[in-house]
């Protein structure tokens, strides 16, 4: 709820510190850990946002034998598009 207030209000720093906190407490939630990359990704912090999607990927395959979540993959997928479209 926090990080949803935040992210309505417009405080990104705040809205990824939250959602940042959640992705901790709940590390193989498909949902949180995209809300986490978006908000990260609003925030400014592009590379976090895909490290964490790496982390999410490499976690649920080692501890769970399974790939991560259609939307996780998605993201990682834009978050990286938009990293190349970015000018040098």
């Amino acid at each position: 709820a926090l990080a949803e207030q935040a992210a309505r209000d417009a405080e990104t720093a705040r809205a990824a510190h939250w959602w940042q906190a959640l992705a901790r407490l709940r590390p193989a939630d498909g949902r949180v850990a995209v809300r986490t990359m978006e908000a990260l990704a609003a925030a400014g912090d592009r590379a976090a946002a895909l490290a964490l999607g790496e982390s999410h990927a490499a976690l649920l395959r080692a501890e769970y034998g399974t790939q991560p979540d259609a939307a996780v993959v998605a993201c990682v997928a834009r978050l990286r598009d938009q990293g190349r479209s970015l000018p040098d």
